[in-house]
């Protein structure tokens, strides 16, 4: 059974999602959730190898990024960063006045420590460092909490 808490804190809400038993760890992952917004510079980790999930178009989505992380750590997968960007056909800022009529592709990036040649079959590829995600005002991070 997975567990969550919410903590908010000076404006700030933290999810804190347990998963299932990674492989071979003996212990679930745990994500701390935040919403960020990726305008400007955004400095993602210098380490690690990146993925990007393969969307078909604007209008898929991930139902549940909890679910999609659960399902690689199954298949022994070690997620230490994700970020989810839901598409649309519209960028609106987070003051809400003005929206441009665009196309938002949705985005799923994630960061392992090591390469993984299972990460194909997720529909995920390989990519050197994420670029600027386009409208970036509401991204989803999942950073796993290492105890």
């Amino acid at each position: 059974m997975r567990k969550a808490w919410l903590y908010v804190s000076l404006g700030l809400a933290i999810l804190a999602v347990k998963g299932p038993m990674l492989a071979g760890c003996g212990e679930l992952p745990e994500y701390v959730v935040t919403s960020e917004n990726h305008l400007g510079s955004y400095a993602y980790p210098s380490t690690g190898v990146y993925y990007e999930y393969r969307f078909a178009s604007y209008t898929e989505e991930i139902p549940s990024v909890e679910s999609s992380l659960i399902e690689l750590a199954e298949d022994g997968i070690v997620v230490f960063d994700a970020w989810y960007q839901k598409g649309s056909a519209m960028c609106v800022p987070p003051d809400g006045r003005k929206g441009m009529n665009v196309i938002v592709m949705p985005r799923f990036i994630v960061r392992l420590k090591i390469r993984s040649s299972e990460m194909q079959s997720h529909n995920f590829y390989s990519i050197q460092k994420p670029d600027m995600i386009f409208c970036g005002y509401y991204v989803t991070r999942f950073h796993l909490i290492q105890h």
